[in-house]
């Protein structure tokens, strides 16, 4: 999924934000595209090509060198969506939101790229993970993550990997 133009334009703040406390850093386009590409570990040509964890990855490592305090999960507004989130994508589908999916939003899917770049993976390897039999996925037919149920299972199952791997720290759950 390519980047949301509110994800562009934060890389390109927080750049700039960075190139003007950082001493010998090019604030030119030039200079972005290279620090991009070095962080991507591919050629990016324009911020318009990055895909949303890249988004959020070069976001996360400028704010880092800002010293910014970031907490890269929102918590729900309100009760009923907190609720919603604890509920959607669970093996006991005999609640209320079953029958009324929500479509996955930039919010439903930060947690699923934190927890993916913890595990050292790329989207590409989240995809080949998503159509694997060991996948949340795996007996249906469409492996998009389409819904907000899809989201936390995805979330949920990576989670998991986590404290497994020993990679799971409270404090940076999002």
């Amino acid at each position: 999924m390519k980047a949301t133009k509110g994800q562009v334009a934060r890389v390109q703040v927080v750049y700039s934000q960075m190139a003007a406390r950082e001493i010998g850093v090019d604030n030119t386009r030039d200079g972005r595209l290279q620090w991009a590409s070095e962080l991507c570990q591919r050629k990016i040509t324009s911020f318009s090509d990055l895909s949303r964890g890249e988004a959020i990855h070069l976001i996360d490592q400028a704010q880092a060198i800002l010293g910014v305090d970031y907490k890269p999960y929102a918590w729900p507004n309100s009760r009923e969506q907190a609720r919603r989130a604890g509920l959607d994508g669970r093996k006991d589908v005999d609640h209320e939101f079953a029958n009324a999916p929500q479509i996955v939003s930039d919010e439903d899917m930060i947690p699923v790229y934190s927890f993916m770049q913890r595990l050292g993976w790329d989207e590409t390897r989240l995809k080949a993970w998503l159509a694997s039999p060991r996948s949340p996925f795996a007996k249906r037919e469409s492996k998009d993550i389409k819904t907000k149920a899809d989201a936390n299972q995805v979330r949920w199952a990576l989670k998991r990997m986590l404290q497994r791997q020993g990679k799971w720290d409270k404090e940076e759950a999002a």
